[in-house]
């Protein structure tokens, strides 16, 4: 557990409290049961940033990267199967956060700065999150769904 200043504290829930990611649904049932467990995993350190649980983060933070290169490797192995032709730009993507979130463990492993956590989390990744699912997995969705794949 960290202690954290009464301001730490009230920054943290508010950079939590005022950043939840609305995701819209695409056209494949399977990438919205996707979102919907990173969004559930999210609400989860959401919950061990308050509670100031330093291993509880450590374990989802873990869990969160696993989460993520499933969801994304499945994704991609859609994409190519179905020769999306958008599938370099929409991977390309998905590199990119994965670069971002190894760099987030690797800060949060020196620093244990939770508030920093939080920011990027519920800042820059639901920012990005919103936005790639409104578009690259909007348009990817209908690609493959047009093509009877699940």
């Amino acid at each position: 557990m960290y202690h954290l200043s009464l301001c730490s504290q009230t920054r943290i829930s508010m950079t939590i409290t005022q950043r939840r990611p609305r995701l819209p649904e695409v056209a494949l049932p399977a990438m919205n049961r996707v979102h919907a467990e990173e969004l559930a995993l999210l609400e989860r350190l959401a919950r061990t940033l308050e509670a100031g649980d330093e291993a509880g983060i450590d374990a989802l933070l873990a869990e969160f990267s696993e989460h993520m290169e499933a969801h994304f490797a499945g994704e991609e192995r859609r994409m190519e199967q179905a020769a999306f032709p958008p599938y370099p730009m929409h991977r390309a993507e998905h590199d990119r956060l994965r670069a971002e979130l190894s760099e987030v463990r690797e800060r949060w492993a020196r620093e244990r700065d939770p508030e920093a956590l939080a920011r990027w989390f519920f800042g820059d990744y639901c920012d990005w999150l919103e936005t790639h699912v409104a578009t690259m997995d909007h348009v990817t969705a209908a690609f493959l769904a047009a093509r009877g794949m699940e």
